[in-house]
């Protein structure tokens, strides 16, 4: 096994890990607070972290960037150059942007967030985001000295130590419960921050050491570089966060919590997304770099002519068991967003194909393109959330993401086309897409002749007995065959 195929699979368990334990994150405080509690807890979130493009200003990325070009000079002083210009002005950015929000803190909980219990959150948040750039800053570090594991883990401990103090505070909490989840991430943070501040002080004491070569020129260069990856990242704030921010301001924080639990249960299929997403970046930019379009365009085609395969049943049987799906993770008391879980897993096709295409684009150099892309996705979803929010409250804004993400996953997939044209079978959608409808209808037939006392053990029946229809209709239509599982093993595997 070579070693980008170790990484990869390095990077692919962590990322498994790190979603996992996200998700457990998200049911811990589903379980722990009210709805109107979770739902103040991510509107005063998404506020906060909003503005973290503009603190940050793509410095992050531009270190990792010149850090790599001096690492190849051995050019110390210009290594620590790069890391004091690129630290330096987020943390001040950091502190400025943090009293502006103190200073209106008092107006935006009194008239945005309309809620009291906003101000201690909001209070806590704020700190957290005046130094937090330091954790981001240091994974950038870790990955412009090749040591991605390193990288990946700092997010794992992160998430991890959320986990252990919200469960630990939880449990011997006995007054008001609503500042947990802010605790548990300031704590997180400053555990990743100093455990993996440690390790690169320990494993690069001579570049810190060094005196840095600060000179105008570099200083113009990283700028240069970094302001364009702000815009973009702030177009992707723009896209993470417009649902909750106006979900607060037109319908209050009781329905930002239904969407905030209708997303993260989507989470548990695109878990399984994710990694691959991951993947594929390193694999595109290695056959991108060696010039092997053919093997790339291999890549592809098993991609856009198989993806249905899996995203098919996955979307529909959360549709089906949407209600289920909900009470038995975060509790009957969220029940309410069913509706909006269902405009999700219908919209699951989309953001799984576009968060598939964003990491092929990056792999094969067209990041500017792929940051147009997110602005027009962005732009889209915001004019349909100011449309359909009024109205329709939460599932408005899914449906709004959903057909955002729709718009992106078509622009991405045109842009890839263009670079590396394939063959995309048709007849073989058709008969996935056939295949799908009979793995609805029988989970919808049997879901009302089997009935037990344990809805668990009925779905599991139900859904099993319509996966294996759905397997032997895809068998018997010739859309998997033996000879197209081989052929996805070696592409992976090859060297």
């Amino acid at each position: 096994m070579n070693k980008l195929t170790r990484t990869t699979i390095q990077l692919f368990i962590i990322s498994l890990f790190i979603g996992l334990i996200n998700y457990l994150l998200r049911i811990v405080f589903a379980r722990n607070l009210t709805l109107e509690e979770y739902g103040l807890f991510y509107a005063v979130f998404a506020l906060v972290s909003f503005f973290a493009p503009f603190r940050d200003l793509g410095l992050g990325e531009s270190t990792l960037f010149f850090i790599n070009k001096y690492v190849v000079k051995s050019d110390k002083k210009r290594i620590k150059a790069s890391i004091v210009i690129g630290i330096l002005p987020q943390l001040i950015l950091g502190i400025v942007i943090a009293a502006i929000l103190f200073l209106l803190k008092g107006y935006l909980v009194k008239n945005y967030f309309k809620n009291p219990l906003a101000d201690p959150i909001m209070t806590i948040l704020i700190i957290l985001f005046a130094f937090e750039t330091i954790r981001p800053t240091l994974i950038y570090l870790f990955l412009a000295y090749q040591k991605v594991a390193l990288s990946k883990l700092n997010d794992l401990i992160c998430s991890l130590s959320i986990l252990i103090v919200s469960i630990i505070l939880f449990s011997f909490s006995s007054s008001s419960k609503t500042t947990v989840p802010a605790i548990a991430y300031l704590i997180g943070s400053v555990v990743a921050i100093v455990i993996f501040g440690i390790i690169f002080y320990t494993q690069f004491k001579d570049v810190i050491k060094e005196k840095a070569a600060i000179n105008k020129a570099l200083i113009k260069e990283m700028f240069n570089y970094a302001i364009p990856i702000m815009f973009s990242t702030a177009g992707a704030m723009i896209l993470v966060y417009s649902d909750t921010l106006l979900l607060t301001y037109f319908k209050g924080v009781e329905l930002v919590g239904l969407y905030n639990i209708a997303y993260p249960a989507l989470g548990v299929i695109l878990i399984f997304i994710t990694p691959i997403s991951i993947i594929l970046f390193p694999k595109i930019s290695n056959l991108y770099h060696q010039k092997k379009s053919q093997d790339i365009k291999n890549i592809l085609s098993i991609i856009y002519n198989n993806f249905l395969l899996l995203t098919i049943p996955l979307g529909l049987a959360f549709f089906v068991y949407s209600d289920l799906i909900i009470s038995l993770l975060f509790g009957v008391k969220y029940i309410g967003a069913t509706n909006t879980l269902k405009v999700f897993s219908l919209a699951f096709i989309f953001i799984g194909i576009r968060d598939i295409n964003f990491n092929i684009i990056a792999g094969i150099g067209k990041v500017k393109e792929r940051s147009k892309i997110l602005y027009y996705g962005a732009g889209f979803n915001v004019i349909l959330d100011l449309i359909l929010i009024p109205k329709y409250g939460a599932s408005g804004a899914a449906i709004a993401t959903g057909l955002g993400f729709a718009l992106m996953a078509y622009l991405t997939t045109k842009l890839i086309l263009k670079e590396y044209p394939i063959h995309i079978e048709k007849f073989i959608q058709l008969k996935t897409v056939f295949s799908g409808l009979l793995f609805l209808a029988s989970l919808s037939l049997l879901k009302k002749i089997i009935v037990m006392s344990n809805a668990i053990i009925e779905a599991i029946i139900v859904c099993t007995i319509s996966g294996i229809i759905y397997v032997l209709a895809l068998y018997l239509l010739k859309v998997v065959t033996k000879e197209k599982i081989l052929f996805l093993k070696e592409l992976v595997l090859k060297e």
